[in-house]
């Protein structure tokens, strides 16, 4: 579920992160990932993500061994806001380096990977905590209309 306010903070940290995204971009995320006529806008953005909840959740740990899991992000205000056990190995990882990143796809011509800065916040229970996960940047493409992807 996707719960956005329409104040102009929360589409501009969006926009920001499309943007960043865009701007430094490598080679390969340039030929992919950043062309105008493919780059989802920041409405385009919240509607797939109210439509694609499950997400790849990747983190490194302190040694530098990468982990990733299935999570149900919830798009709310423009971070990603996620529930999971406390003693989860991602929240060990999230300690000791709060850098992390989502990936969600519909296909293979329209996928969101977003990079951020995760923070950890108590949750309902106490074997549980939230995570937030604000976006620095966000690659975010769909078809273009006149693509044969866009017509299925």
């Amino acid at each position: 579920m996707t719960e956005q306010s329409d104040s102009p903070s929360t589409r501009d940290l969006l926009k920001s992160a499309i943007d960043r995204a865009t701007a430094g971009a490598g080679p390969v995320m340039k030929v992919n990932f950043v062309d105008d006529e493919w780059v989802m806008s920041v409405h385009e953005l919240e509607a797939f993500w109210q439509q694609h909840p499950v997400a790849g959740f990747c983190t490194v740990s302190s040694r530098g061994k990468p982990h990733v899991v299935p999570i149900e992000p919830e798009l709310v205000d423009g971070t990603f806001t996620m529930s999971t056990f406390a003693n989860a190995v991602r929240i060990s990882d999230l300690r000791s380096n709060s850098q992390a990143a989502l990936i969600s796809w519909s296909g293979p011509w329209e996928v969101v990977v977003v990079y951020g800065k995760a923070t950890i916040e108590p949750g309902e229970a106490e074997e549980m905590v939230t995570v937030r996960l604000v976006p620095s940047r966000i690659y975010c493409i769909r078809p273009p209309a006149w693509h044969h992807a866009a017509k299925a």
